[in-house]
């Protein structure tokens, strides 16, 4: 049996993906792609640029009259795309395809690319993981700066994506965890992800589950309030699944007007405020103030855009604050 590659792919970063790689590869029939916890591969993400590769070489193959060898050049050009970026991975983790049993385990914080999965990769294994949109957004918040606004919508829009392929994917083709539930019953998680890769459980150190370090947490930060990427024993009252509790209310309901659908279909349901008309009211004055105050922005813009264009034609100075380059 040749190797193959288990590809995770987390809902968004802070989802959980340094945590689960980190259990996978205590199998022995487990190595991990990378020894640093935070290199990424994002080689799903990237499988786009291959298929402009190939659908540009098939535009071309179509111009052919004999449609059978179109057909065929199509089947090969798909197997070879899927081969390259494959044997790309295994090359990258010291190896190359079919060299040795087991899998080589990488991981990314990114859904970009996955309807393609099944395209290239089908002969590989896909694991996605997703977790409470609050308690991400807040993290990347805490541990990276991130704004929320920005955040809610990344989370929901690849959200999205996993909803879209799980609906069209045939069952046992992937398998779909939640950080939650791994986080609450480790050891009935991993026994589902050894069953769906086929590996015997009886070879995995279940006793360790309970003792696995943290890695990279947005509220183990060190002296200088960077994320830390070594592994840390848990400390009393850690619960990630806590992040964003404490979210006010109006920062909720914005929330759960950008993504409770989202929310609510991957298990993570959003209760609607009691005074949910108020909030209707309330949150469309902020919206109509914000465009306002946009739309009192653009004669400005616009007598700036004119006056740089006056000096143009009259060959003024460039303006530093709009030409600068250094």
């Amino acid at each position: 049996m040749e190797e193959r590659i288990v590809f995770i792919l987390g809902i968004e970063a802070r989802s959980g993906t340094n945590y689960l790689r980190n259990l996978l590869i205590h199998h022995p029939r487990c190595r991990r792609l990378f020894s640093d916890p935070r290199a990424e591969d994002f080689l799903i993400a990237n499988l786009g640029h291959l298929k402009g590769f190939e659908d540009d070489i098939v535009k071309r193959v179509s111009q052919w009259e004999d449609h059978r060898q179109k057909d065929g050049a199509v089947k090969v050009l798909e197997e070879a795309v899927g081969a390259m970026a494959a044997e790309v991975v295994t090359r990258l983790g010291g190896g190359t395809t079919g060299t040795s049993e087991g899998y080589l385990v990488t991981k990314s914080p990114s859904t970009e690319g996955l309807a393609l999965f099944p395209k290239y990769l089908n002969r590989h294994k896909l694991i996605i993981l997703v977790r409470n949109g609050v308690s991400v957004v807040e993290s990347m918040k805490v541990g990276f700066g991130w704004d929320y606004l920005g955040q809610m919508l990344a989370w929901r829009d690849s959200a999205r994506r996993i909803l879209s392929f799980v609906e069209t994917q045939p069952e046992g083709s992937f398998v779909l965890v939640r950080y939650e539930d791994l986080h609450d019953d480790p050891e009935k998680e991993m026994r589902r992800v050894l069953d769906y890769l086929a590996l015997d459980a009886g070879d995995y150190p279940m006793a360790r589950l309970r003792d696995e370090p943290v890695f990279g947490s947005s509220y183990m930060l060190d002296e200088n309030g960077e994320v830390q990427w070594r592994g840390l024993a848990r400390p009393d009252g850690f619960d990630p699944r806590e992040r964003g509790s404490d979210w006010p209310p109006r920062r909720r309901e914005i929330f759960r007007r950008i993504a409770g659908s989202e929310m609510e279909r991957l298990g993570y349901p959003m209760a609607e405020p009691d005074d949910v008309r108020l909030w209707d009211i309330r949150l469309g004055l902020e919206i109509a103030a914000a465009r306002f105050r946009m739309l009192l922005t653009l004669p400005i813009v616009a007598l700036r855009s004119a006056r740089l264009r006056i000096k143009g034609v009259f060959g003024g100075a460039p303006d530093d604050a709009v030409y600068r380059t250094d």
